[in-house]
């Protein structure tokens, strides 16, 4: 089994919820994700699918892009 390479860029996502001063539990209840989602996105443990990255884009006011550090 090889390993997929890794698209989403967990450490943009803490870093840009840190700036804007939220803490996971309130982007988790901002987006109405289950507890521990931003937690797992952040980690590397999960990657979001389409939607969920643009709307995590939105709430935070960045690209998609950037989220995905490109």
């Amino acid at each position: 089994m090889t390993d997929r390479k890794r698209i989403f860029r967990g450490d943009r996502l803490k870093a840009i919820r840190e700036a804007r001063g939220l803490t996971q539990d309130e982007l988790n209840t901002r987006l109405s994700f289950g507890a521990n989602q931003v937690y797992k996105y952040e980690s590397g443990k999960s990657d979001p699918g389409s939607e969920t990255l643009a709307r995590l884009a939105q709430e935070l006011e960045v690209t998609t892009d950037w989220l995905l550090g490109l």
